[in-house]
């Protein structure tokens, strides 16, 4: 027998209404974004410029900041350490030795400290132990050396980030610095180091420590095919970045590497993938919401719009002409309106383009891991510069990210075929087991109509929705079963 008092129907209803308002009105339709971007009167050669925090997820990847200190008249390399400060400072040098205990002496002067491989996991102390050791006596920054021989780059990257620290990478800075503590002079030593203003890729922050780039961002590939992982020290990035430079305080270091299964076929790559963590969530930003497979299905079938950002080259390149060093890049990031494209048109694209100009496609293989998009008529396209950067398109006027800047051939020119980007519903598990920022889609099993309760990433139901139809179920009660209802 069923219970359920009118006015308590009434609360039910009117709070799923007002939640379900609530969360469909302030929807922005697709129609207008389409039609704001088109109406911008600013115009450039690939795209449009974009506005201060308009796309709060899009990242820019940058090299590692470099440090260089001065002995007198030398100077030297260093590198900053791992996700410690990275930021000038001066003071004179003082010899700690091992600083196995605080470093008396060192207040307000620069700790030089021997670090020794075998105390990384033996008896002795480790890196972030020894700095705590300079900064508990005043140090104000340290500069560390091998206690013999050139540092070799170890895993300097634990110590808590209460002063600036540096390692020594050159013999001339070794010998510099050996030469300052043997003459027992108190030579002065200036750090400085600038984050650099010029992208190297684009990203999408996913929340978290998490931003999303390309593999071929952070890999090294030499003239045999072989390639190495950049070691997180070489690169930097800057979360929700729009004037690279005038952003520079935002930008953070990176403590983790991990690059899909990248694979070369041919000088095409695969899996072109990669996370990178950064040492606490940034200052600012919004994570992206990544498209499912199905919504990137519907839109590539329709040849939809999907929108490509970046920092990269605004310059019309023909196919196959060679890439310069020396590019019109943006100071700001741009945004171009492109077009979807099933892969199996993407492919018929491509494989036409080639037969045509009598060149080989052997190793281009263009499924399910990739989505295409082009605006060869308005000579739109992502350009050098912008791998690793977000392709996104509209799901119920959301911007969702949909694919990863990948590859292409020219940039924006009306001969041009698809540029190909790494299909990000292809990569979704992989990005969920590193990252657990993902949860799989349960489905919820619940005795109503599937059309009136979902599921989202944490397996939960849409509330406002269920109470709007416990509402309505009781409200139907009423008349019904008023022998049960006051």
């Amino acid at each position: 027998m069923l219970i359920f008092h009118f006015k308590y129907a009434k609360i039910l209803y009117t709070v799923g209404l007002f939640c379900f308002l609530l969360s469909t009105g302030s929807t922005v339709q697709a129609g207008d974004i389409f039609g704001s971007a088109a109406n911008r009167h600013i115009k450039v050669t690939n795209g449009e410029p974009v506005s201060a925090g308009e796309y709060p997820f899009l990242t820019a990847v940058l090299s590692g900041r470099k440090a260089i200190f001065k002995l007198g008249n030398t100077d030297a390399f260093a590198e900053y350490l791992g996700a410690g400060l990275q930021q000038p400072f001066s003071g004179r040098l003082y010899d700690c030795g091992l600083a196995l205990s605080p470093c008396y002496g060192a207040a307000g002067r620069v700790c030089s400290i021997a670090y020794d491989f075998a105390t990384a996991d033996g008896p002795g102390l480790k890196p972030s132990q020894q700095l705590a050791n300079c900064s508990a006596a005043g140090g104000v920054g340290a500069i560390f050396r091998p206690s013999g021989g050139v540092l070799i780059q170890g895993d300097l990257a634990d110590h808590e980030p209460s002063i600036p620290a540096v390692s020594v990478t050159n013999q001339a800075g070794y010998d510099a610095l050996m030469f300052a503590l043997s003459s027992g002079s108190e030579a002065f030593v200036a750090v400085e180091g600038v984050v650099p203003d010029t992208v190297v890729c684009g990203a999408t922050y996913l929340g978290g420590t998490w931003v999303l780039t390309a593999a071929h961002c952070v890999i090294d590939v030499d003239s045999a095919g072989s390639f190495r992982v950049l070691e997180p020290r070489e690169l930097m990035v800057n979360v929700g970045a729009h004037d690279l430079q005038l952003d520079r305080n935002y930008a953070q270091s990176v403590i983790e590497v991990i690059p899909g299964d990248y694979r070369l076929s041919g000088p095409w790559g695969e899996n072109d993938v990669a996370l990178l963590r950064l040492a606490e969530p940034p200052l600012r930003g919004k994570p992206v919401t990544l498209i499912s497979q199905q919504n990137l299905d519907a839109s590539s079938a329709a040849s939809e719009a999907a929108l490509v950002l970046g920092w990269g080259s605004t310059s019309i390149r023909q196919p196959l002409t060679p890439v310069t060093m020396v590019q019109s890049v943006s100071a700001t990031p741009l945004s171009a309106l492109l077009n979807l494209h099933n892969t199996e048109t993407c492919r018929t694209q491509w494989q036409s383009f080639f037969r045509a100009n009598n060149l080989s496609s052997a190793g281009l293989d263009i499924r399910s891991i990739h989505v295409c998009a082009s605006n060869p008529v308005q000579q739109r396209d992502a350009c050098q510069g912008d791998s690793g950067g977000p392709l996104l398109v509209s799901v119920d006027g959301d911007w969702q990210l949909a694919g990863v800047t990948s590859f292409g051939l020219g940039c924006g020119a009306t001969e041009s075929v698809p540029g190909v980007y790494a299909s990000v519903p292809a990569f979704t598990q992989w990005i969920a087991s590193h990252t657990n920022l993902l949860q799989p889609d349960p489905l919820v099993q619940v005795q109503f109509s599937d059309a009136m309760v979902k599921s989202n990433s944490a397996g939960t139901m849409d509330w406002s929705l269920l109470l709007l139809f416990i509402g309505y179920l009781a409200l139907s009660l009423k008349y019904s079963r008023s022998d049960y209802l006051e």
